[in-house]
């Protein structure tokens, strides 16, 4: 057994929140100053103090469960910190992820978490963070809470619920750290929710990454047909990630082992990619047939330069 996949991003985010945690309250004469302190906390975790509610008690105890190699133990830690604090945004996104068997008790336990993020936050701290949510790292749970909720609410076949938690989440940080456009990016086709992607493009135009850039001209494929934009926009995808057409055509198969992490324009990213939204180009009629012209397109072009 091995720690948890999400052990060493969730290390770093500790780091940042035992910073935020010491400087708070304290008056600095200046950056630099402030920057050698978190620097000494980061060296001597002694000097983070310790925690001061039994919501930030239940959260510390979170972190170390990523660590954590035994399922067993994962789960005494997650329900320990649901007993010290019902608001414990984190541990109910464990649960419903790794302990439900049922996607009904899924969504039950990551509703749960939004509703205990929220409680924790106060609307005026979120109403007033609105835009640069995720940079403040106490709002990190909450929004771990909201993507498992829509998720499984999106599995659920409940679109509309859970395109309105996308879009707000959008809306609390437009930078998206998340990732929320590209899960609506892969997912839409299949679903019939092009509506929903069509309000999550603005904002996003060049993004290089192949959900977005497949995805953009997915849609644009189902709502103008072969035009000479959608064309343009599939010619770009091709160009950000050029591996991601033999997996969707068939012609290599996706492997079983999905890769966790992914290099951009990397055959690792088409994996990932088109183990999530091939479903959408084959409910798309005629899109594989295009995305095949145009490769075989593309191909003579070369052949022809050479």
């Amino acid at each position: 057994m091995s720690p948890h996949p999400l052990y060493g991003r969730m290390l770093a985010e500790k780091a940042m929140r035992d910073a935020a945690r010491s400087v708070q309250g304290k008056n600095f004469a200046s950056l630099e100053e402030a920057n050698a302190f978190i620097q000494k906390v980061m060296e001597n975790p002694d000097l983070v103090p310790p925690p001061a509610t039994p919501l930030e008690e239940a959260e510390e105890l979170m972190y170390t469960l990523w660590e954590l190699d035994d399922p067993r133990e994962r789960l005494k830690i997650a329900m320990r910190a649901v007993e010290l604090s019902m608001d414990c945004a984190d541990a109910w996104v464990y649960i419903a992820d790794e302990v439900t068997k049922d996607l009904s008790d899924a969504i039950k336990c990551a509703r749960t978490g939004v509703i205990g993020g929220e409680r924790a936050l106060g609307e005026d701290f979120i109403r007033e963070n609105e835009g640069n949510f995720w940079n403040n790292v106490r709002t990190r749970p909450y929004m771990r809470a909201l993507q498992t909720l829509a998720g499984y609410l999106w599995v659920a076949g409940c679109y509309e619920e859970s395109g309105e938690l996308y879009l707000k989440m959008l809306r609390l940080h437009p930078e998206d750290r998340p990732g929320i456009r590209h899960c609506v990016a892969m997912d839409f086709a299949e679903a019939d929710q092009d509506a929903l992607f069509e309000a999550v493009i603005d904002g996003y135009a060049g993004d290089p990454m192949a959900s977005f850039t497949y995805g953009y001209a997915l849609w644009l494929f189902r709502r103008e047909g072969m035009t000479r934009t959608a064309d343009d926009a599939l010619l770009t995808a091709l160009h950000c990630n050029r591996f991601v057409p033999p997996y969707l055509l068939g012609s290599k198969r996706i492997p079983k082992r999905i890769p966790s992490h992914f290099t951009l324009g990397g055959e690792d990213e088409a994996v990932c990619y088109t183990q999530r939204a091939v479903g959408g180009w084959q409910a798309t009629e005629g899109a594989l047939a295009w995305l095949a012209d145009r490769k075989r397109w593309i191909t003579r072009q070369k052949k022809a330069k050479k």
